[in-house]
């Protein structure tokens, strides 16, 4: 199972990609710093989706938005 989340808004470079997925790193912006955070959200996702044996991308292209994408392994998901 593959989910995506797609967003057009300011989007990052790859070194500030990099950046956003270590612990408590925060990329320098002003659009950014206005909503606040502690930079731990995508590092969180990204190691409980690793630990489960799933995958986490992250592309993204600055001033035309950023895509993130988990995906997980079959015998990871229930089915209803």
């Amino acid at each position: 199972m593959t989910i995506t989340v797609t967003d057009t808004g300011i989007g990052m470079t790859d070194d500030e990609v990099g950046i956003a997925l270590t612990q408590f790193g925060q990329i320098n912006s002003s659009a950014l710093n206005a909503h606040g955070g502690t930079g731990l959200g995508l590092p969180i996702s990204q190691q409980l989706i690793e630990l489960h044996g799933g995958e986490f991308s992250i592309q993204s292209a600055k001033g035309e938005g950023t895509s993130v994408a988990i995906k997980l392994n079959p015998d990871r998901v229930i089915s209803a």
